[in-house]
């Protein structure tokens, strides 16, 4: 089940994303276990992960950005081209990202 956000941290995690790099790249073998995992594990140490899906990749960018918020937990803050931004509260980080 994925986070419900309010517009408003939408907006917000939104602006925040559009300064980070991707740090994941979705490939031609798509969504596999293994792409799970390393969405997991930098989840474990971001709240806020920026991931791009490869032009040769087997589904497309939006499909993906639910597939894997779907399994993580997590928010779809938005899909852009083939860029998106997926968002996980962490209470056991040291800077978290203020949504109120």
């Amino acid at each position: 089940m994925s986070l419900p956000l309010t517009r408003r941290q939408q907006t917000k995690l939104r602006a925040l994303g559009q300064s980070l790099k991707p740090s994941l790249h979705i490939g031609r073998e798509g969504y596999t276990p293994a792409t799970q995992s390393a969405l997991e594990e930098l989840l474990a140490h971001h709240e806020l992960v920026k991931a791009r899906v490869l032009p040769n990749a087997a589904l497309p960018a939006r499909e993906v950005a639910g597939l894997m918020a779907e399994a993580a937990g997590a928010a779809l803050v938005g899909v852009v081209g083939h860029t998106f931004v997926l968002y996980r509260a962490n209470p056991k980080l040291k800077e978290r990202i203020a949504l109120e």
